[in-house]
């Protein structure tokens, strides 16, 4: 991200504690904060209809959780969760 854009957005960060395998989100929910992980990672979760639950996708210091909310305010996204967590 540019020097400029980061500036932008400091004032608007906060860093906070995952909890492990506590979700960020759940599908069908309002989405009020995006998540930037520092040392820990997220992983994008889909349930199946036996409940079952598949990896589908992992977000590290590279990546945004809780992307959806640039789309809508509601996810139709699987939850994400934090699986090697620590901090964002």
């Amino acid at each position: 991200m540019p020097r400029a854009d980061l500036e932008l957005l400091r004032p608007h960060l906060q860093k906070v504690q995952f909890t492990y395998r506590l979700p960020l989100y759940e599908a069908h929910e309002h989405i009020d904060f995006v998540y930037f992980p520092v040392t820990g990672v997220a992983s994008l979760v889909n349930t199946m209809a036996d409940g079952a639950v598949s990896e589908v996708g992992t977000i590290d210091n590279e990546g945004m959780a809780c992307l959806p909310v640039s789309s809508a305010t509601r996810s139709t996204r699987p939850a994400q969760l934090p699986v090697a967590a620590d901090d964002a």
